[in-house]
């Protein structure tokens, strides 16, 4: 690091160079510390008496955890008892912040109230509790943040009013942002790799058993895809034999050896075997087999660890990589003051390809590239001057080797007592490779799935696919987009779901490392397969479940060929002796062949009786067993064929039969093969039925009848009553209830007078009733017609008398006012029948229409009243239109 020569009084007690110290100290944070604790301990430094809390924000999840909590002196088991755990790793949901410009790096003062702060995650009785042990006076906050992005926060508490080095405390987190970010790229990059490890390893271990004489005596399959020999090949011979060992590993090898065979524990060791340009990397974990307490074999574990070689290799040089970025400061640092650069490391040197000398007498504008300069420009002047500008920014720099482009992070600072800039400058060419890297890792990944000769199949521990190989596609007959908005659920046959789910539970819980079980799968057109399915639990660094992995072989013909030997065997005690139902086997001629037991119960023979028995005489009717074989030779079945049969006791019974042809190796027919159902109680509870539906239906008549005639009597009532009434007014309402109660007793005499008791023909009844009413207004309604129209729609009882009245109200309604001083006119009604049981009635008249001034709804009419009564009755909707005469539209539900 190299300052200029400029010198002034520190105006803080914590500046530049504690900044460069922790920096130093942090980069030097071996991979084992936790960086967090680290970040936090020295914030609280900074704010003396107080409490510092770091939380990891996912912002997918909307989740922030806590990963570090220092400052809680005492009230450490107070706050504990309080919340009943450890607050590192309790989960909030993401404060809302709206209002807060965050993403600034710079500051913010919060509410002091942790049931806010926690979107209500620590109840209000809890949250006063914990403010009152931490002695809250104020809470801040500040973002770590890497690329735009938000990663994190550091909340700090503070048990005094005012903070102290806010400027320190930004700088500070900005660095530390950067340098908790390039631990996290890292980790996710041996993450990556240690993924791809996992499904690579996922596979079981060669395995090779030696006697105490290293002579190999077992030798298992996948030792021999590992060292690409045979098992004859390997059985009876040394792996010194093998020629598999370079020359100048022999004698380490053998001294490995004779220490195994002395009973000397040995630690796992690595072999590299090398052929052309091949390399292989075998670790060795060698182990003692004892019986008695004596040696009786050597087992020898035989891991490809190749790849994982190849890993920690990369991983060393990211290492070594990740640590010279840090030690030489990859990030160019600066400070600026009247456009010069004041401050800087080697970095920034090594970016623009100055001198020290140079770059002190230096312009920092005339380093920008022409296309960004004035922009830039700008921005360092609207920053001076304490406006609000971006702080992250990309431009393109003056390098030693060319253009640069290079990630500039730009914040106020005060800097030897007078304002500068504090500059971040990196050089984002390194982004590139690093993506690259990163790239390669996971195209390697995705050969070793993609290309794998068996069925593969990654999945969240939820069960929803997230990678399905081409062969577990193909296997499946879904297609990667389709199978990947699907979970293991949706192709396991519901026969296997119950045994899988207690397998994954096992899993997930690491009561067991793996399993492998044979089931059905269905496919995407319905078929079944048959698969041989392994599957593991890849978990996380923390042990938390990651990815369930799963391969699969399609094992279908096998199994149908074990079902089937299997079905053949069993078949005849399944399907034939133990069948409740009655089963025959019979020859072309009609002689039975073998009957079941539930047939000799039926017909009441025994084995002796029906041997060389033809069938048609237990026929009562012979000629029906040759009606039976005409239609069984034509079609090759006969299903539900009905006759009866008479048992070796004379009695009758009813029976139904359903039988096949039956056929030789050739296809030639042979005999027939079928089921007889014994119907007799069947017909004769039928017949009884059918008799009391006949006593119902004549008393259902009767009902109707007396009903319709009680209702003409009240009709012949109100008439005899009409002949005393001198008011024209009330003789009119007498009218009016007598066609009411005709309407009803017309619902009755159908029903009586119809064949079927189910409903009354809605069509049927509107004609008859239009007629009656037009009869009953006589010379008033002369001229008028009515037509009816539409679905035949019958209803029951229920809903046709409201329907009935509906229709006697609007059809009065229209021949009373509709046309007015003798005119004609017509009166249209159509019935119509929609799915799910709907039916609407469309009425209406072309005569002089309902004045727009009345509301049909309030009305003194009781006929409209009465109307909007019965529709609400029977649920439905009423609709008007004025429009060319009056239109009712009612709909409602049968």
């Amino acid at each position: 690091m190299r300052r200029s020569s400029a010198t002034g009084p520190q105006s803080r007690t914590h500046g530049l160079d504690w900044l460069a110290e922790t920096s130093t100290a942090m980069v030097e944070l071996s991979a084992d510390d936790d960086a967090y604790l680290f970040v936090a301990e020295k914030v609280q430094e900074l704010i003396g008496d107080g409490i510092v809390v770091i939380s990891e924000i996912d912002e997918q999840k909307e989740i922030s955890t806590i990963r570090s909590l220092v400052g809680l002196g005492k009230g450490s088991k107070l706050l504990m008892d309080t919340l009943k755990r450890d607050p590192v790793g309790m989960e909030f949901p993401i404060f809302e912040r709206e209002g807060f410009d965050l993403d600034r790096g710079e500051i913010v003062r919060l509410p002091d109230n942790l049931h806010t702060l926690t979107s209500g995650k620590l109840s209000k009785g809890v949250s006063r509790t914990v403010e009152k042990i931490l002695g809250i006076k104020e809470i801040h906050s500040i973002d770590l943040s890497w690329e735009g992005q938000i990663f994190g926060n550091i909340s700090l508490i503070l048990r005094s009013p005012g903070l102290k080095e806010k400027t320190t405390i930004e700088t500070f987190v900005r660095v530390a942002s950067v340098l908790l970010q390039k631990r996290l790229a890292v980790e996710a990059m041996v993450d990556s790799e240690w993924r791809y490890r996992n499904l690579f390893e996922s596979s079981p271990e060669g395995i090779a058993i030696m006697d105490t004489d290293g002579v190999i005596i077992d030798y298992n399959g996948v030792q021999s895809h590992i060292l690409g020999l045979p098992r004859e090949n390997v059985i009876g011979k040394t792996f010194f034999e093998l020629g598999l060992v370079p020359e100048d590993e022999l004698e380490r090898l053998m001294g490995i050896f004779e220490r195994i065979i002395a009973g000397e524990e040995v630690e796992p060791f690595e072999v590299v075997i090398e052929e052309g340009d091949v390399r292989l990397d075998l670790e060795i974990l060698p182990g003692l087999v004892r019986k008695g307490g004596e040696i009786v074999a050597i087992q020898v574990i035989t891991k490809d660890v190749t790849e994982r070689n190849r890993a920690e290799h990369a991983r060393r040089e990211l290492e070594v990589q990740y640590s010279s970025i840090f030690e030489k400061g990859n990030d160019g640092i600066a400070v600026l003051q009247n456009d010069r650069v004041v401050f800087w490391n080697d970095r920034v040197l090594e970016i623009t390809g100055l001198t020290e000398e140079d770059i002190s007498t230096t312009d920092f504008s005339s380093l920008i590239s022409p296309e960004d300069r004035k922009a830039t420009m700008e921005r360092y002047e609207r920053r001076k001057r304490g406006e609000a500008v971006e702080s992250v920014y990309e431009i393109t720099v003056k390098g030693s080797g060319g253009s640069v482009p290079v990630e500039i992070n730009a914040n106020i600072i005060d800097y030897q007592g007078s304002p500068a800039t504090l500059v971040f400058v990196r050089d984002i060419s390194e982004r590139a490779r690093s993506a690259r890297v990163l790239e390669e890792s996971e195209e390697m990944f995705r050969l070793a799935f993609d290309h794998a000769t068996i069925g593969r199949a990654l999945a969240t521990p939820e069960g929803k696919f997230v990678k399905f190989n081409q062969v577990a596609c193909d296997m499946v007959g879904y297609t990667q987009d389709e199978i990947l908005k699907m979970t293991w659920m949706d192709i396991t046959h519901a026969d296997h779901m119950q045994e899988s789910f207690d397998l994954m539970s096992k899993l997930m819980q690491g009561r067991i490392p793996a399993f492998t079980i044979e089931q059905r799968a269905v496919r995407k057109d319905g078929n079944i397969i048959w698969v041989n399915l392994t599957v593991v639990l890849a978990r996380d660094s923390e042990g938390d479940p990651m990815y369930i992995i799963g391969e699969m072989e399609n094992i279908t013909a096998r199994k149908l060929g074990e079902m089937k030997h299997l079905e053949s065997e069993q078949r005849y005690k399944s399907l034939f002796e133990q069948s409740m139902d009655a089963v025959y086997i019979t020859r072309r001629d009609g002689t039975i062949v073998d009957l079941n037991p539930a047939a000799y119960a039926l017909l009441g023979y025994s084995p002796q009786d029906i041997e060389d028995l033809p069938a048609d005489q237990i026929y009562v009717n012979p000629e029906e067993r040759f009606v039976f074989q005409k239609e069984i030779e034509q079609k090759g079945y006969v299903k539900d064929f009905e006759t009866q049969f008479r048992r070796k006791d004379g009695s009758v019974i009813d029976c139904i039969i359903t039988s096949s042809v039956r056929k030789d190796e050739k296809g030639l027919a042979i005999g027939y093969q079928g089921i007889i159902h014994d119907i007799t109680q069947r017909k004769r509870a039928a017949a009884l039925i059918e008799d009391s539906l006949k006593e119902k239906e004549v008393l259902l008549k009767e009902i109707h009848h007396r009903v319709k005639n009680n209702m003409q009597v009240i009709s012949s009532m109100l008439s005899l009553q009409a002949t005393y009434i001198e008011d024209e007014d009330m003789l009119k309402i007498f009218d009016e209830s007598q066609n009411r109660v005709k309407s009803m007793g017309l619902i009755h005499n159908k029903l009586y007078q119809s064949a079927d008791l189910s409903g009354v023909d809605l069509m049927e009844y509107t004609q008859t009733l239009g007629g009656q009413l037009i009869h009953s207004y006589g010379a008033d309604a002369s001229g008028i017609t009515i037509r009816v129209d539409g679905s035949d729609i019958k209803l029951g009882i229920d809903r046709a008398v409201p329907v009935g009245l509906i229709l006697n109200e609007l059809i009065s309604n229209s021949l009373k006012h509709a046309f007015p001083d003798g005119r004609g006119g017509r009166i249209l009604v159509n019935f119509e029948g929609e799915s799910g049981g709907r039916i609407t009635i469309d009425y209406s008249d072309d005569g002089i229409g309902i004045p727009q001034d009345i509301d049909f709804r309030d009305t003194k009419s009781l006929g409209m009243e009465l109307v909007t009564t019965l529709v609400e009755q029977i649920e439905g909707s009423i609709e008007l239109s004025r429009d060319d005469g009056t239109r009712f539209v009612i709909g409602f539900t049968e």
